[in-house]
Formats: structure tokens, sequence, C-alpha cells
């Protein structure tokens, strides 16, 4: 489980299998689900699954920061 907060300044609890929607500043919507934390040479990543599209990615806990998150 990581706390998050978006760029609205609300904050949340994401667990492992949650979902979520992000939209960027530019509009653009996205749907994601948390796969959990994983330890990287650069300290610890957070690995998402993006549904939309079907990719994974990984991401530091600023990107929450620097988008509207609302948690399903």
């Amino acid at each position: 489980m990581i706390q998050i907060e978006d760029m609205t300044g609300k904050s949340g609890a994401l667990c492992e299998g949650a979902r979520f929607n992000a939209e960027d500043k530019l509009g653009n919507k996205y749907q994601y689900r948390y796969e959990g934390t994983e330890k990287t040479v650069n300290g610890m990543d957070i690995h998402l699954h993006n549904l939309t599209d079907g990719t994974e990615t990984y991401v530091e806990k600023k990107w929450f920061g620097q988008r509207k998150i609302k948690i399903m």
C-alpha cells in the first residue's frame, strides 16, 4: 500500500490491485491498476498497468502529483 497525493491536494491510499483514473495537465485520461512497488537502483518505483492501452509502466511518487487521480 502507498499513500498518494494528486495535483489538487487530494490524498488517498492505493492497495495492490486498486484501479484508478488519472488525468494529466493536457486533459488526457487513462485508467490504471496499481501492481505494487519494486526496488530499483534508484530506490523504489511504482509499477502500474495502463488498462487503457495495455502497457506496463513504472513511475515515481511525484507522478501522482502531476495528475488528477480518482480511485475507483
